[in-house]
Protein backbone atom coordinates (compact mmCIF):
# COMPACT_ATOMS: atom_id res chain seq x y z
CA UNK A 1 0.00 0.00 0.00
CA UNK A 2 1.37 3.49 -1.08
CA UNK A 3 1.77 5.81 1.43
CA UNK A 4 -0.33 9.00 1.17
CA UNK A 5 0.48 12.15 -0.63
CA UNK A 6 1.77 14.92 1.38
CA UNK A 7 0.90 18.69 0.67
CA UNK A 8 4.00 20.96 0.88
CA UNK A 9 2.15 22.35 4.01
CA UNK A 10 2.38 19.16 5.55
CA UNK A 11 5.84 19.07 4.85
CA UNK A 12 6.62 22.30 5.98
CA UNK A 13 4.93 21.80 9.03
CA UNK A 14 6.51 18.02 10.01
CA UNK A 15 9.93 20.37 9.96
CA UNK A 16 8.76 22.10 13.10
CA UNK A 17 9.87 21.21 16.49
CA UNK A 18 8.68 23.02 19.73
CA UNK A 19 11.33 24.13 22.52
CA UNK A 20 11.64 22.07 25.61
CA UNK A 21 8.98 24.75 26.97
CA UNK A 22 6.70 23.43 23.58
CA UNK A 23 5.47 27.07 23.18
CA UNK A 24 7.98 28.41 20.95
CA UNK A 25 8.36 26.93 17.25
CA UNK A 26 11.72 26.21 16.25
CA UNK A 27 13.48 24.62 13.76
CA UNK A 28 15.99 22.36 13.62
CA UNK A 29 19.29 23.51 11.93
CA UNK A 30 17.63 27.20 11.61
CA UNK A 31 19.94 30.37 11.86
CA UNK A 32 19.16 33.03 13.82
CA UNK A 33 18.09 36.51 12.21
CA UNK A 34 21.69 38.12 12.96
CA UNK A 35 23.35 35.04 11.63
CA UNK A 36 21.38 35.26 8.21
CA UNK A 37 21.88 38.90 7.58
CA UNK A 38 25.32 38.61 8.13
CA UNK A 39 26.25 36.88 4.94
CA UNK A 40 23.22 37.92 2.98
CA UNK A 41 22.57 41.83 2.02
CA UNK A 42 19.51 41.93 3.97
CA UNK A 43 18.65 43.64 6.84
CA UNK A 44 18.23 41.76 10.28
CA UNK A 45 15.07 44.03 10.53
CA UNK A 46 13.86 42.82 7.15
CA UNK A 47 14.68 39.14 8.30
CA UNK A 48 12.58 39.22 11.12
CA UNK A 49 9.68 41.56 9.74
CA UNK A 50 9.68 39.54 6.51
CA UNK A 51 9.91 36.05 6.83
CA UNK A 52 9.27 33.33 9.43
CA UNK A 53 11.06 30.27 10.80
CA UNK A 54 7.91 28.14 9.65
CA UNK A 55 8.49 28.61 5.86
CA UNK A 56 12.36 27.87 5.73
CA UNK A 57 13.34 24.73 3.91
CA UNK A 58 9.67 24.94 2.49
CA UNK A 59 9.83 25.09 -1.32
CA UNK A 60 7.03 27.90 -2.86
CA UNK A 61 4.36 26.27 -4.77
CA UNK A 62 3.51 28.62 -7.39
CA UNK A 63 0.31 26.96 -8.30
CA UNK A 64 -1.08 27.86 -4.46
CA UNK A 65 -2.11 31.06 -3.32
CA UNK A 66 1.36 33.00 -2.72
CA UNK A 67 2.44 34.31 0.77
CA UNK A 68 4.72 38.01 1.14
CA UNK A 69 6.47 35.80 4.05
CA UNK A 70 7.05 32.58 2.68
CA UNK A 71 8.04 33.93 -0.56
CA UNK A 72 10.34 36.10 1.93
CA UNK A 73 11.72 33.04 3.50
CA UNK A 74 12.51 31.40 0.46
CA UNK A 75 14.10 34.12 -1.45
CA UNK A 76 16.12 35.03 1.93
CA UNK A 77 16.85 31.10 2.65
CA UNK A 78 18.76 30.81 -1.44
CA UNK A 79 20.04 33.88 -0.77
CA UNK A 80 22.12 32.51 2.00
CA UNK A 81 22.68 29.36 0.28
CA UNK A 82 24.02 30.78 -2.81
CA UNK A 83 26.68 32.47 -0.66
CA UNK A 84 28.35 29.35 -0.89
CA UNK A 85 28.41 28.70 -4.40
CA UNK A 86 32.21 29.40 -5.93
CA UNK A 87 31.29 29.60 -9.77
CA UNK A 88 28.40 31.45 -11.76
CA UNK A 89 27.63 28.60 -14.27
CA UNK A 90 27.17 26.89 -11.07
CA UNK A 91 25.00 29.34 -9.60
CA UNK A 92 22.78 30.11 -12.39
CA UNK A 93 21.84 26.72 -12.98
CA UNK A 94 20.56 26.74 -9.50
CA UNK A 95 18.95 29.65 -9.46
CA UNK A 96 17.29 28.38 -12.72
CA UNK A 97 16.44 25.07 -11.12
CA UNK A 98 15.12 26.74 -8.18
CA UNK A 99 13.01 30.09 -9.52
CA UNK A 100 11.70 27.42 -12.35
CA UNK A 101 8.71 28.43 -13.19
CA UNK A 102 8.50 31.65 -11.79
CA UNK A 103 7.29 35.09 -13.24
CA UNK A 104 7.13 38.68 -12.59
CA UNK A 105 3.87 37.85 -10.45
CA UNK A 106 5.99 35.63 -8.43
CA UNK A 107 8.61 38.11 -7.88
CA UNK A 108 6.15 40.65 -6.95
CA UNK A 109 4.99 39.04 -3.82
CA UNK A 110 8.55 39.17 -2.70
CA UNK A 111 10.12 42.23 -0.52
CA UNK A 112 12.45 44.17 -2.31
CA UNK A 113 15.21 43.68 0.28
CA UNK A 114 15.46 40.15 -0.53
CA UNK A 115 14.89 40.71 -4.32
CA UNK A 116 17.97 43.63 -3.81
CA UNK A 117 20.35 40.64 -1.95
CA UNK A 118 19.26 38.04 -5.02
CA UNK A 119 20.62 40.70 -7.43
CA UNK A 120 23.75 41.71 -5.91
CA UNK A 121 24.84 37.88 -5.03
CA UNK A 122 24.11 37.28 -8.35
CA UNK A 123 26.12 40.21 -10.27
CA UNK A 124 28.91 39.62 -7.24
CA UNK A 125 29.44 36.12 -9.28
CA UNK A 126 29.69 37.97 -12.40
CA UNK A 127 26.44 38.22 -14.10
CA UNK A 128 25.77 41.20 -16.34
CA UNK A 129 21.98 42.06 -16.52
CA UNK A 130 20.51 44.25 -19.20
CA UNK A 131 20.45 47.84 -18.55
CA UNK A 132 16.94 49.05 -17.75
CA UNK A 133 14.72 45.95 -16.29
CA UNK A 134 13.58 46.73 -13.15
CA UNK A 135 14.50 43.79 -10.22
CA UNK A 136 11.35 41.40 -11.11
CA UNK A 137 12.44 41.86 -14.83
CA UNK A 138 16.24 41.16 -13.79
CA UNK A 139 15.29 37.96 -12.16
CA UNK A 140 12.52 36.84 -14.40
CA UNK A 141 15.45 37.43 -17.32
CA UNK A 142 17.61 35.08 -16.06
CA UNK A 143 15.53 32.45 -15.57
CA UNK A 144 14.29 32.84 -19.33
CA UNK A 145 17.73 33.24 -20.65
CA UNK A 146 18.67 29.68 -20.54
CA UNK A 147 22.31 30.31 -22.47
CA UNK A 148 22.51 32.82 -20.12
CA UNK A 149 25.73 30.21 -19.10
CA UNK A 150 26.57 27.74 -21.08
CA UNK A 151 26.60 24.12 -19.50
CA UNK A 152 29.97 22.29 -19.44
Amino acid sequence: MSSPVRTNKELCMRAITHDNSGTVPRQQNILSHKEMAEGSDISVHAWRAGTAFKFWDCTVDIEQPLDRVHMNTYVGQLVTEYQGISTLRSLVRAYQEDFEGWTTYQFEYTSRPFKRAMLKTLERKGYHFPSGLTQNEKLVYLLDNKEAVRAP
